[in-house]
């Protein structure tokens, strides 16, 4: 049951779209402008030692460089808790000996 609040159901069109094969174009588009692409054949071969040799020494590289980061930041996160450490055992001395 439709209520007043529900939209009218869709309409069917008055007419059915025309269309138009691909030599009878629009008359009033103009025509587009020549578009030159390059073409480019991309051939997938299997890899050759050089090839080989290289790619496994840039995925070493990049796992150095990873692996150097955190190296470093394990490093720098040293004075951090050695400091922290330091703060608390400063502060369990000046506080006193814990009651129950």
């Amino acid at each position: 049951m439709w209520s007043d609040r529900d939209p009218p159901p869709p309409r069917p069109p008055k007419s059915e779209p025309e269309i138009l094969p691909p030599e009878r174009a629009d008359p009033r588009r103009p025509e587009p402008d020549r578009v030159w692409v390059a073409q480019h054949r991309i051939v997938f071969t299997r890899p050759g030692p050089l090839q080989l040799v290289l790619g496994f020494l840039v995925l070493a590289a990049v796992l150095a460089v990873g692996a150097f980061t955190l190296l470093g930041l394990f490093l720098l996160s040293l004075p951090v808790m050695g400091a922290a450490i330091i703060v608390v055992i400063v502060a369990a001395l000046l506080r006193g000996p814990r009651r129950f």
